[in-house]
């Protein structure tokens, strides 16, 4: 409604001053500005993550190695499917669904002992925008091991300690 009274405005008080061409330009323009859906995308933003890091202290997870899979998923459905499971039910079905689903789904696994520190910048350019980036963690014990990165930017620090797991996020601002 906005939009459509400041175009009939503008054509009214500028077109007995300008051309036709710079009307059309100016109602562009503000087109533009508006937000309009035709010049705006519905994908989710993209994931501009400067790293991963992840720390297992030296007694975690019952001083035993540990799982963990970074999973981007590409398609809705999939995304729900995946995000029922928690992390035994996720390690179990893990193969068949890789299977099925290799061009919606790509996972980044790792069995880490105790006092291992690795930092990964894989994330930094992805070339495909995932709708959603879950981390499932391998653990003797506790549920439901599973996270969902919410923020789609800055570093995420993944530690495991003796009882269980801390996920942080740090601002890459």
């Amino acid at each position: 409604m906005g939009l459509v009274w400041i175009a009939k405005s503008l054509r009214r008080s500028a077109y007995k001053y300008s051309s036709p061409l710079m009307v059309g330009t100016i109602v562009c323009g503000l087109a533009g500005m508006t937000g309009c859906s035709l010049f705006t995308s519905d994908g989710p933003e993209p994931f501009e993550l400067e790293s991963f890091e992840i720390t297992t202290e030296l007694n975690a997870n019952a001083d035993s190695p540990t799982r963990i899979d970074v999973v981007e998923i590409y398609d809705h459905q999939l995304k729900r499917q995946i995000e029922a499971l928690n992390s035994e039910s996720w390690f179990l079905a893990k193969k068949g669904l890789l299977a099925s689903n290799s061009d919606l789904i790509t996972v980044t696994s790792w069995e880490l002992p105790p006092g291992a520190k690795i930092k990964d910048e894989r994330w930094k350019s992805l070339s495909r925008n995932p709708t959603v980036i879950l981390v499932f963690i391998g653990l003797k014990f506790g549920t439901p091991n599973r996270v969902a990165l919410r923020s789609r930017e800055g570093i995420f620090r993944l530690t495991v300690t003796s009882d269980g797991f801390d996920i942080s996020v740090e601002d890459g601002s």
